[in-house]
C-alpha cells in the first residue's frame, strides 16, 4: 500500500581510526573551525551528539537549511543559518 510505513535499516561501519584520527589533528590544528550541521544530523537522530560534541570542544555551529533544529537555536554554539538562507553570522 501506499501509505504503509516502511523502515529502512542502513549498517553503519565503525569509524576507520586512521582517518579518525587524522580528523581530529586537523580539527585541531584549525584556527577557526566550524562545524556545518545539515539534514543528516537530523536524519541520523545525532542531535544530542552535536549538542555533546560542540559542548566538549566548544566549536561553533552553522546550520544549512535541512539542518535547522539540528541544535537547538538558543544554544551558545548556534550561529545560525548558512547558504542562501544564512545570517550574516554565520
Amino acid at each position: 500500500e501506499f501509505f504503509a510505513e516502511r523502515v529502512w535499516r542502513v549498517r553503519r561501519q565503525a569509524p576507520d581510526v586512521a582517518e579518525l584520527e587524522a580528523a581530529v589533528r586537523a580539527v585541531r590544528s584549525a584556527r577557526r573551525p566550524l562545524i556545518v550541521a545539515g539534514g543528516g544530523v537530523r536524519h541520523s537522530g545525532a542531535e544530542e551528539t552535536l549538542a555533546a560534541l560542540t559542548a566538549a570542544t566548544r566549536i561553533p555551529v552553522a546550520s544549512t537549511q535541512a539542518g535547522k533544529g539540528a541544535l537547538r537555536h538558543d544554544h551558545p554554539a548556534d550561529v545560525g543559518s548558512i547558504g542562501h538562507t544564512g545570517t550574516a553570522t554565520a
